[in-house]
C-alpha cells in the first residue's frame, strides 16, 4: 500500500483522477491505521488494552499522536514543495507534480478521518477551559467542536480544489506549514490530559516560555502566508487576473478564510489557553492543593448545566428586594427631546439633570426627606447647583445610583475625538452594507440574463449593442416592485419623478457598460472612470458654491489630477479609448453623472423622495421598454419572434441571478439615496470611494496603477483636511451641532483609520525593533516599548513609563487599602556622577520590585512605580512610587523583611548617592474609602453598602457579574 501511495507513474507523469481518488482513500486507510497504532506503541504499555478498548481520555490520547504524526509529515513536506519554488506567481500557482498529489491527497484524508474523530471525542476538545472561561459562558467543546468542523470540511475542500484545479498549489503549501504550532498546541493537550499533575505547570517560567515560543511559531507559520497573500495583491495582480472565476474564488475564498479564521483563535482560545496555564502555574507557585484541584477540574470540569443553574441562582441571590422600575432597565444616554419629554408638572414623571446625568424620581416622589415641593421645583431643569449646596450624605449619593437613566446627550458644541464611536460604528455598518450590495449586483450581473439581450435585427446596431442589456436591465429592476396602474397616468408625472427616471436609467446603464470586461488590461475601466468622475462633479458642484472658494486647496487637487492623467497616459489610455472602448468610456460618465445627480434629489422630506422615486421606476419602465423594443425587434413578425427568442434563451439560472442581481441594485440605489437626505456630497463621494477602492484591490499597483493609488491618496486627504476646517469654521461660529451626525462621524472615522494605521507601523517597529535589541541585551537590561504610541501633549508636558503591580490575593480581596506610602526622587544625570546614581538606584528599583512579588509578609495592596527620565527646563529626572497597604501595621512589617518599603532607599545602597534628593509621605485616608464597581450587563454602578468594603461581584439591579475592579 506505501508503494502505490508514493510511487510516481513510470513515465514521470500526473496521476489521473481516478488515481488520485485512489491516493485519497488509500491515505485515510493508513490514517486511520496509525490512529489506533501511533498512542499504543508511543506509550509501549497495554498496547492491546489502548487499541480495543480505551478510556474516553486514551481515545482522545489516539486522537492527538495521530495529528502529530500528520503535522510532522505535513510541516515537512510543506517545506519541500515551498523550497523548490522560485519567489514568483508562476510557482506559487501554477507548480503542480506528482509529490503535490501526495501530499494534497494526504491532507484530505487526514481532515475526513479528523471529522470522525472528533465526532467520538468532542467533549475534550476544550482543551481544560470551562463554560467560565468563555466570553460567552457556553460549553466550549461544543463550540469548538462546531467550529473544528467547518474548519475540516473548508480544508479538505481547499485541498480537493488544488488537486482538481492545479492551481493555488502555493495557497496549498501554506496550508501544509499552517500545522506547525499545532504540533505545539497537541503538546500542550497531552499534558492537560495527563494522569497525574505534570511539573511543566509547576514552573511558571516554562510555561510563559511555551506560550512565547507557541506565539511565535504560530505568527510565522500563519501569518507568513497571509502577508504573501496581500503580496501577491500588489505585486501579482496581472497573474491574479488571469485566473478563470472558479479558480480566482479558491485563491482569495480560501486566503482570507484561514486568515480570518486564524486572526480569531489567536484572540479568543489561545488567549484562554494561555490564561488558563498562566493561572495554573501562578496557583502552583502559591498553594499546592489549589493547584491539584485546578488541574483535576481540567480532566473533569463542573457540569455545564450546573454552571448555568448555579450562575441563575447567584443572580436571584443578588437582586435586591424593592427596586424602581427605572433601575431594572439599562443605562441609555438621554437627549434633550427625550428629557423634555418628561415634563409634566404636578403629576406624571418627574426627571431632572444632576452633573449631566438624568435621574427619574417619579418613585422617590414621597421618599424625599426635604418634601416633594423642592424636587418638583427642579423638574426637567439642571438640579447640580442645589443638590452639591444641600451637601448630601454618602448614603443619599449611593441611593440616587437607583433613579439613574443615563448620561445627557448636549448640543454639540466641540468636536472631541474617540467621544463619537456610536456615530463611526453607524456610518462604517451603512458604508459596509450599500458596498456589499453594489459588489453583489456588479459580480451577479455578468450570470444574468440581462448580458444575453441583443437585437434580432439583420445586422446589429452600435447602439443596440451597446445600450440593450443595460436598458433591461434598467427595466427588469423597475418592476420589481410593481407599480400601480395610476402610477403610468400623465396627470402625475412631476419633474422630480422625471428626474429620478433618467438619474436611475443612467445608472443601471452605466453600472452594466462599466462591468464589462477592459479591451486593454492597462486601460481603465468603466468603474475608474466612474469613480474619477463622480470625484470631479463634486469638487466642481463645491467650488461653485457661496464659501468654496474658502476650501479649495488647489494646489493638492492639481496634484491627484496630475497624478491620475499621468497614471492613464503610461497606461496607454488616450481619447482613442472612445473608439476602442466605449462602452467603458459611456459607462464611466453615465455612472459617475447619475450618481450625483440622485443624490441631489434627496432632500429632508422623506415621503416627498419616496412618493418620487416610486413614480420615477414606473417612467423607466414606460421609457425603457418602448426603447427596448426599437432596437431589439427583428423587421418581419416582430412581437412573436422577439418572444420566442426571450423564451428559448432563458433558464432558471440566468433568471435567478437577473432577479437577485436587480434586487441589490434597487436597493443601492434606495439607500444611497437615504444617505444622501443626510448629506448629499458625503453619499455620492462614498459610491466613488466604493468604486475606487474596489478597483485598486482588482488592479493592483503594476502597469504604472500606483500613480493611481498615490493619487487616490492625495485626493482622500485633501478631502479629509477640507473636512476638518470645515467642522473647525463651524466650531468657531457655534454651529457645529446643526451639522449631520454623517459628518461628524466622517472625521472621527478618519481620524481612527489614521490611528489604526499609525498604531499598526508603530507595533511591527517597535516589535521587531525591540526583539532585536533584546535578543543582545542581558537579562537586567531588557527594555520595555508600548504596544500602543502615547499622545504627543507638547514639550511643556513630561511623558515618562509607569509600572504597575498587584498581588494576585489583594485583587481579589475584600479589604481595601487604609495606608499609602508616597517617595518622590530626583536625579541629575548630567552630573558625573548622576549616570553611577541613576544605574544604582535602577537595580534598587528593580531589586524592590521582585521583592513585592513575595507574598509571604502580606498586606500590600498594590505598588506603582513612575518614572520620567526627563523634566523640561532641568537636567533632571524624576521617579514616584506609590504604594498601598491594608494598614500601617502591615506596611512596617513588609519594611521589617525587606529593609524598605518599595520606592524606599534600599540598606545595599544608603550613603552611595551623591546627586539624588528625595522625599516621602505617609497618606492616610480621612474616611472610609467608597470603592465602586460597575455592572458588566446594564453598566450601572456597583457598591457595597457598607463604605470601606469592597463593591460585592454581582450587580444587585440585575444580577449579572460586575467588572471585578480591584480597591487600587
Amino acid at each position: 500500500m506505501g508503494d502505490a501511495i508514493v510511487a510516481p507513474l513510470a513515465d514521470g507523469s500526473l496521476y489521473h483522477t481516478e488515481e488520485t481518488t485512489r491516493l485519497v482513500l488509500y491515505w485515510c486507510i493508513l490514517w486511520v491505521v496509525v490512529h489506533y497504532l501511533a498512542w499504543p506503541l508511543w506509550h509501549r504499555r497495554r498496547v492491546v488494552g489502548l487499541m480495543c478498548s480505551p478510556t474516553p481520555v486514551e481515545r482522545y490520547r489516539r486522537r492527538l499522536a495521530r495529528s502529530q504524526v500528520y503535522c510532522a509529515c505535513a510541516v515537512v513536506g510543506g517545506l519541500r514543495l515551498l523550497l523548490g519554488c522560485r519567489w514568483s506567481a508562476q510557482d506559487l500557482l501554477y507548480a503542480y507534480s506528482a509529490e503535490h498529489q501526495v501530499l494534497f491527497s494526504m491532507a484530505v484524508a487526514h481532515w475526513l478521518v479528523s471529522i470522525w474523530e472528533d465526532l467520538h471525542n468532542w467533549t475534550f476538545l476544550r482543551g481544560g477551559l470551562s463554560a467560565k472561561d468563555t466570553q460567552n459562558g457556553g460549553d466550549p467543546s461544543y463550540f469548538l467542536w462546531q467550529a473544528y468542523l467547518v474548519h475540516h470540511l473548508v480544508a479538505a475542500f481547499a485541498f480537493g480544489c488544488a488537486l482538481r484545479m492545479k492551481v493555488c498549489t502555493g495557497l496549498a503549501a501554506f496550508g501544509l506549514i499552517f500545522e506547525l504550532p499545532v504540533l505545539y498546541m497537541n503538546h500542550r493537550e497531552f499534558i492537560v490530559y495527563a494522569e497525574n499533575p505534570v511539573e511543566w505547570f509547576q514552573d511558571i517560567r516554562q510555561v510563559e516560555l511555551f506560550w512565547v515560543t507557541l506565539t511565535v511559531w504560530f505568527r510565522l507559520a500563519r501569518g507568513g502566508p497571509t502577508l504573501v497573500y496581500l503580496y501577491s495583491l500588489i505585486f501579482w495582480s496581472e497573474d491574479l487576473n488571469r485566473l478563470s472565476t472558479k479558480e480566482s474564488w479558491t485563491y482569495h475564498g480560501m486566503a482570507i478564510f484561514f486568515s480570518i479564521l486564524n486572526w480569531g483563535l489567536a484572540s479568543t482560545f489561545l488567549t484562554a489557553w494561555r490564561k488558563k496555564d498562566m493561572d495554573m502555574a501562578e496557583s502552583c507557585a502559591t498553594k499546592a492543593k489549589d493547584f491539584e484541584e485546578k488541574f483535576r477540574q481540567l480532566l473533569h470540569p463542573e457540569d455545564e448545566a450546573h454552571v448555568a443553574e448555579k450562575e441563575m441562582k447567584e443572580e436571584e441571590q443578588s437582586i435586591a428586594e424593592d427596586l424602581p422600575e427605572v433601575v431594572k432597565k439599562p443605562l441609555m444616554q438621554v437627549t434633550p427631546e427625550l428629557f423634555a419629554s418628561k415634563v409634566q408638572g404636578e403629576s406624571g414623571e418627574l426627571w431632572l439633570e444632576i452633573d449631566n446625568v438624568a435621574y427619574d424620581l417619579t418613585e422617590f416622589i414621597g421618599k424625599h426627606p426635604g418634601g416633594d415641593q423642592i424636587l418638583r421645583q427642579f423638574a426637567g431643569k439642571d438640579a447640580s447647583k442645589a443638590f452639591h449646596k444641600a451637601k448630601h450624605s454618602m448614603k443619599a449619593k449611593m441611593q440616587m445610583q437607583m433613579y439613574c437613566v443615563g448620561p445627557m446627550m448636549k448640543e454639540l458644541k466641540e468636536y472631541r475625538i474617540f467621544e463619537h464611536t456610536n456615530e463611526v460604528r453607524t456610518l462604517s455598518f451603512s458604508f459596509m452594507q450599500v458596498a456589499a450590495l453594489l459588489a453583489f449586483a456588479c459580480w451577479l450581473l455578468p450570470y444574468s440574463y440581462y448580458p444575453s439581450v441583443r437585437s434580432l435585427q439583420a445586422t446589429e446596431s452600435f447602439t443596440a449593442r451597446l445600450l440593450a442589456p443595460g436598458l433591461a436591465f434598467a427595466a427588469g429592476t423597475s418592476t420589481l416592485l410593481l407599480p400601480g396602474r395610476q402610477r403610468f397616468n400623465p396627470s402625475t408625472w412631476t419633474c422630480g419623478a422625471i428626474y429620478f427616471a433618467v438619474c436611475f436609467t443612467a445608472i443601471l446603464v452605466g453600472l452594466e457598460l462599466a462591468r464589462r470586461p477592459v479591451v486593454t488590461d492597462a486601460w481603465p475601466s468603466g468603474l475608474e472612470i466612474g469613480a474619477v468622475t463622480i470625484f470631479v462633479v463634486e469638487e466642481v458642484a463645491l467650488h461653485l458654491g457661496a464659501e468654496g472658494w474658502r476650501y479649495l486647496y488647489w494646489r493638492r487637487i492639481f496634484l491627484a489630477a496630475g497624478l491620475l492623467l499621468l497614471s492613464w497616459n503610461l497606461r496607454g489610455a488616450t481619447l482613442d479609448m472612445v473608439d476602442h472602448s466605449p462602452e467603458h468610456v459611456m459607462g464611466g460618465l453615465l455612472l459617475g453623472l447619475g450618481i450625483p445627480a440622485i443624490c441631489r434629489l434627496a432632500s429632508s422630506q422623506n415621503e416627498v423622495v419616496m412618493e418620487q422615486a416610486l413614480q420615477g421606476l414606473a417612467l423607466t419602465i414606460f421609457a425603457c421598454l418602448p426603447w427596448l423594443l426599437y432596437l431589439l425587434m427583428p423587421e418581419q413578425d416582430g412581437l412573436r419572434t422577439l418572444a420566442l427568442h426571450a423564451w428559448a434563451n432563458w433558464t432558471v439560472n440566468t433568471l435567478v441571478m437577473a432577479i437577485a442581481s436587480s434586487l441589490c441594485a434597487l436597493v443601492f440605489v434606495a439607500m444611497v439615496l437615504s444617505e444622501a437626505c443626510a448629506s448629499k456630497p458625503l453619499a455620492s463621494r462614498s459610491v466613488a470611494v466604493m468604486l475606487s477602492v474596489a478597483v485598486g484591490l482588482r488592479s493592483g499597483w503594476s502597469g504604472w496603477r500606483w500613480l493611481a493609488w498615490l493619487s487616490w491618496f492625495a485626493l482622500i486627504g485633501t478631502l479629509g483636511q477640507r473636512h476638518i476646517a470645515v467642522l473647525q469654521s463651524l466650531q468657531k461660529s457655534g454651529k457645529l451641532g446643526e451639522l449631520p451626525v454623517q459628518r461628524i462621524a466622517v472625521r472621527s472615522a478618519w481620524e481612527m483609520f489614521y490611528l489604526v494605521l499609525g498604531a499598526m507601523i508603530w507595533q511591527v517597529g517597535q516589535g521587531l525593533f525591540k526583539m532585536l535589541i533584546n535578543g543582545v541585551m542581558p537579562q537586567e537590561l531588557q527594555f520595555y516599548a508600548p504596544w500602543l504610541p502615547f499622545f504627543e501633549l507638547g514639550e511643556d508636558v513630561d511623558v515618562g513609563v509607569a509600572a504597575y503591580y498587584a498581588p494576585k490575593e489583594a485583587l481579589k480581596s475584600k479589604v481595601g487599602p487604609h495606608h499609602f506610602v508616597c517617595s518622590v526622587r530626583h536625579l541629575d544625570p548630567s552630573h558625573a556622577e548622576g549616570q553611577r546614581d541613576l544605574q544604582l538606584q535602577q537595580n534598587t528599583v528593580r531589586d524592590m520590585w521582585l521583592k513585592c512579588k513575595d507574598t509571604t509578609a502580606g498586606g500590600l495592596v498594590a505598588n506603582v512605580n513612575c518614572f520620567f527620565p526627563r523634566l523640561s527646563g532641568s537636567t533632571h529626572c524624576k521617579e514616584i512610587n506609590l504604594s498601598g497597604w491594608v494598614s500601617a501595621d502591615a506596611a512596617d512589617a513588609w519594611k521589617k523583611q525587606h529593609g524598605s518599603l518599595p520606592g524606599g532607599q534600599g540598606p545595599n545602597s544608603r550613603g552611595q548617592m551623591r546627586t539624588m534628593g528625595s522625599m516621602e509621605a505617609i497618606l492616610t485616608p480621612h474616611g472610609e474609602i467608597r470603592h465602586q464597581d460597575r455592572c458588566s450587563s446594564c453598566a450601572r454602578l456597583s457598591e457595597s453598602a457598607t463604605l470601606g468594603e469592597k463593591a460585592p461581584e454581582r450587580c444587585k439591579f440585575c444580577g449579572k457579574k460586575n467588572f471585578g475592579y480591584p480597591f487600587f
